[in-house]
């Protein structure tokens, strides 16, 4: 079966080019990788281009002037432009184990229809970011696992009972999609690993797994890093998408995770305090160092 991968990208082309290099050498061949870049202020199509002979890539790019409009839209449309008979999404820091594709597809083909199976994550400290290239993880990426400061525990194993984790790489039919569930909804938000989502999920009578780490996630500034720049405006203070402010027919209107922000204290559109923000600067220089550049040359 076809499978369309799909990433939404935002001021992380520094990351993209090590996830698309694991993409060349996965043991399944039969996928296409869309790219929905969201008016990024680096230059993502230049990393693209590095990959057009060697995948099926599609690049498209969302042009506005809103500093970022969100995964939200982002994957909506990505979905929306999927040829394949499974969607995959991913997001441009995942770097995939050579079996991690086929794999996810084996266990979605054993659940069967109207399931959603994703895969857990194990997470490069900010530290080792910095020596991410230290290691040959281009021909074995378990060398990833010799970082000095790498923690096999931190893997998204659910440990976290009651809070979510990042379970980022799920996969499910893209027939699926468009009967059931037509727009990105808050169950498949990041919080994906959390009980309270895997619960909406089983209301919606969709089956549910998790099948092993097979993916790592690169170190990368959070929201409230972007939030501090005023870089993301139409973001609240738990990194969800407010609203669809362009109402674009591919996205229906709402947020990533509705239901959820709505139990947060101030409401779902509570964006951060000045001084909520003013920690977030101490990040910069991390930030630059991991490889961040403006494409126009401009600093910040």
């Amino acid at each position: 079966m076809k499978v369309s991968l799909v990433m939404a990208v935002w001021n992380t082309a520094h990351l993209l080019g090590r996830t698309l290099q694991t993409l060349t050498r996965q043991t399944y061949d039969d996928f296409e990788v869309i790219i929905i870049d969201d008016n990024s202020e680096d230059d993502v199509a230049e990393v693209v281009r590095e990959y057009e002979d060697s995948l099926d890539i599609k690049l498209h790019q969302l042009v506005h002037d809103f500093g970022m409009r969100g995964n939200t839209v982002s994957f909506n449309v990505g979905f929306s432009l999927a040829q394949g008979d499974m969607i995959m999404e991913n997001t441009p820091e995942i770097m995939l184990y050579p079996e991690c594709i086929e794999e996810m597809v084996v266990a979605l083909e054993h659940f069967g229809r109207r399931s959603w199976v994703s895969v857990r994550t194990y997470n490069i400290t900010p530290e080792d970011q910095l020596e991410i290239d230290t290691v040959n993880w281009q021909e074995n990426i378990t060398a990833l696992e010799s970082l000095p400061n790498f923690h096999s525990e931190w893997t998204q194993n659910n440990l976290k009972n009651s809070f979510f984790g990042t379970h980022q790489t799920c996969i499910f039919y893209r027939e699926d999609w468009y009967k059931y569930w037509v727009r990105y909804p808050f169950f498949l938000d990041y919080g994906t690993d959390d009980p309270w989502n895997a619960g909406v999920r089983a209301g919606n009578e969709i089956q549910s797994a998790t099948i092993q780490p097979l993916v790592y996630h690169q170190w990368h500034p959070p929201i409230g890093f972007w939030m501090a720049y005023d870089k993301a405006p139409n973001w609240n203070l738990w990194g969800h998408t407010m609203k669809n402010h362009y109402n674009d027919p591919l996205v229906l209107r709402g947020g990533t995770a509705e239901q959820w922000d709505m139990s947060q204290p101030g409401g779902p559109h509570r964006r951060m305090s000045f001084d909520e923000c003013s920690g977030w600067y101490a990040w910069e220089p991390k930030v630059k160092a991991c490889g961040f550049r403006r494409k126009d040359g401009e600093d910040w």
